[in-house]
This record gives C-alpha cells, sequence and structure tokens, in this order.
C-alpha cells in the first residue's frame, strides 16, 4: 500500500512539474536601451513600450557571436533581449541572453 502511494506521489510529481516547465515560453524584446543601473536593463521597445530586466550575474551579453562583458550594455544602445517568461508582461522574466545589434541594424544569423 505503502508502495502505491509513493508510485503515485512520484507519477504527479512529474506530471505537474512537466506542466509548469511547459508554461514558460521564449520572447525576444528589440529596442534600445533607455537606463542600466546595477543589472536592471530598462529597453524602450520599437512600438514606444518600455521593459525592465534584471540580470543576472551569469547573464551572457553577446556582439554578433562573441561574449562581451555586461559594461557593454549602454544607454542608446540598440539590443534584442532573449527571456523566458509566461508572456511578455510577465512582471520577472528569466532572462537569457541580452545580444548588441550592429550599427546597422541588421543582425547576423546565429
Amino acid at each position: 500500500m505503502i508502495g502505491r502511494m509513493i508510485n503515485l506521489m512520484v507519477a504527479a510529481g512529474i506530471l505537474l512539474g512537466g506542466i509548469q516547465l511547459g508554461a514558460h515560453e521564449q520572447f525576444h524584446v528589440e529596442g534600445t536601451i533607455v537606463r542600466f543601473e546595477e543589472r536592471s536593463l530598462v529597453v524602450k521597445s520599437r512600438t514606444g513600450e518600455s521593459f525592465t530586466f534584471q540580470l543576472q550575474k551569469s547573464t551572457v551579453v553577446r556582439r554578433e557571436k562573441e561574449r562581451v562583458p555586461q559594461t557593454e550594455l549602454r544607454v542608446g544602445r540598440l539590443v534584442t533581449v532573449n527571456i523566458m517568461a509566461d508572456s511578455l508582461s510577465d512582471r520577472n522574466p528569466f532572462v537569457l541572453s541580452v545580444s548588441l545589434t550592429p550599427p546597422n541594424g541588421r543582425r547576423t544569423a546565429t
């Protein structure tokens, strides 16, 4: 009886864990940095919306395919912020990476 209950609890945990993981999607926000202080990055999108992201120490910043330090994030730079979240309006998205957009605005293939 106890073995059956344990198996049922393990199966429920796997099922619920899978549902929670499946709820997050990957999103990209393209825009211009309007503020960057102490890992708080504010980006104004091309449609005029402002998004605030909290970067971790481990958040990867790239220019083209090369990794660069987070100090390369400066006001006025064009970026693409790659996040995992429930939606774009999620208040606490997980920032996967930030890509600096080349000055001509064209992204290279990744």
